[in-house]
């Protein structure tokens, strides 16, 4: 290792001989640089990951990035039978999660725009999809020749998406494409074959399977956009040059009007920074006990 290098820097304020010893063994991985400059270089976010990120286990695929983590106490305990995996390259960009309280949001948004700069920082759109019932119900209400009764008779053998996501995951990997109705077809069998069924050719047949097949055409299709619930995108120059952005009228202001992963392709990094209610009444429980009026 170079000797001014910030992997040598690293070195010197680790305490655990066979960690420095492993470290020492690397020599001119640039990435290695790179990810110790950015820790050596932040400590006030190390800090603040320190105070929120406890009890954490690392027990397999410890990278460099783990050793990293643990010399700065941001997970508590290291696995020292594996060896280190150094990492070649970023695949993408990291994902960064915290959940806090809902009424504390806005704050933690305005400290990360005087930080950074109000330019720099924006949330983000998400378009919406057709799903599987919500596609089924579209394409019968307009050709109008179906009651509303029937309708539901229908669409409530439509399972929600997160109820077979391993199911579809499943179809994905198997056909190329996953289809919620198609699933619901396959595994629903005689609730919906007075409708529409798969016939042995695997073509769709029944007296409305013309219509099941334009549902299952426009699954997945965008139908509206809206702000994501979460995520914050951080850029080194004003987002306005870097992407469009879209104004948001509901909160008088502007967003960045591209969706995630378009958004890190342009090298901009994104936080998700979500409110939790949970944690609102947590700290409102633990605020009573402090005044002892509990």
């Amino acid at each position: 290792m170079e000797k001014n290098s910030t992997l040598t820097r690293l070195v010197h304020e680790i305490k655990s001989q066979p960690i420095i010893e492993r470290l020492e063994q690397e020599k001119n991985n640039r990435f290695l640089e790179h990810e110790c400059s950015i820790v050596l270089s932040a400590p006030e976010n190390i800090s603040y990951y320190n105070h929120i990120i406890v009890n954490k286990n690392i027990l397999s695929e410890n990278t460099i990035n783990s050793y990293i983590m643990w010399i700065y106490g941001i997970v508590d305990q290291l696995d020292n039978t594996r060896p280190i995996q150094s990492i070649p390259a970023r695949i993408q960009m990291p994902d960064i999660d915290i959940d806090i309280p809902i009424d504390k949001r806005e704050q933690v948004l305005e400290y990360i725009k005087s930080k950074y700069g109000h330019g720099k920082v924006s949330q983000m759109i998400t378009f919406n999809t057709m799903k599987g019932r919500g596609a089924l119900k579209d394409v019968l209400r307009v050709y109008g020749n179906i009651s509303f009764e029937e309708m539901n008779s229908i669409t409530k053998f439509i399972p929600d998406e997160a109820k077979i996501a391993d199911e579809l995951q499943e179809m994905k990997e198997d056909t190329g494409e996953a289809s919620i109705i198609r699933w619901a077809l396959e595994n629903n069998t005689d609730k919906l074959k007075e409708w529409c069924y798969i016939a042995e050719d695997g073509s769709l047949a029944g007296p409305l399977s013309k219509r099941f097949e334009q549902a299952i055409r426009l699954e997945g299709t965008k139908s509206n956009q809206s702000k994501h619930a979460a995520g914050v995108i951080i850029g080194t120059e004003d987002l306005a040059s870097l992407c469009p952005m879209v104004y948001d009228n509901r909160n008088d202001q502007l967003i960045a009007g591209m969706e995630m992963n378009d958004l890190e392709s342009l090298g901009l990094i994104k936080f998700d920074i979500l409110g939790i209610a949970y944690l609102d009444k947590i700290m409102s429980v633990s605020e009573y006990l402090k005044n002892g009026e509990l």
